[in-house]
């Protein structure tokens, strides 16, 4: 895979099946009512992965399981339908590492996970334990998200919903 792999169901994912350019494809987990297990991957690096909305993410614990993500870490989830991030044997980490900072806003909930390299910012999102390297500071009102666009005057930019200063 070169480009884009979408995936949606129930999938194995397996090397003889194909292959990921780690350099230049992007992987996406969609389908809320399918759990996506990233565990005995053929491949421990990403150039970019989207989390699926309303998603759980089983991740395989250890640290010989880590996943690498050189490139964008997102997710397509609001705080309404926050990604999930689980580890396959409950109290044990997974690890990820990250090599640009990344920001989920309110959109994830993350769950005995070891994070490495650039920082991981899931400022108002919801730490339901054992998470190391995560910072899930609240946000301040007013804090800029840019969640919608590039606009100052967009008030979905905005942590609380409101641009500042405007009645």
């Amino acid at each position: 895979v070169d480009d884009t792999l979408t995936l949606k169901g129930n999938e194995t994912v397996t090397a003889s099946a194909f292959t990921i350019d780690t350099s230049a494809s992007k992987v996406i987990y969609k389908d809320s009512g399918v759990t996506a297990y990233l565990s005995n991957l053929p491949f421990s690096t990403f150039k970019h992965l989207t989390l699926g909305a309303s998603k759980t993410h089983i991740f395989e614990s250890g640290i010989g399981n880590q996943i690498t993500i050189n490139g964008s870490f997102l997710t397509n989830s609001t705080e309404s339908t926050k990604a999930i991030l689980r580890s396959d044997s409950t109290g044990t980490q997974w690890y990820i590492n990250t090599t640009t900072t990344t920001t989920f806003a309110n959109k994830v909930d993350a769950k005995d996970s070891n994070a490495s390299g650039m920082s991981i910012n899931a400022i108002s999102s919801t730490d339901s334990g054992n998470n190391t390297n995560w910072d899930f500071t609240t946000m301040p009102a007013y804090a800029w998200t840019g969640a919608v666009d590039n606009n100052w005057n967009t008030a979905g930019n905005w942590g609380t919903g409101a641009v500042p200063g405007v009645n």
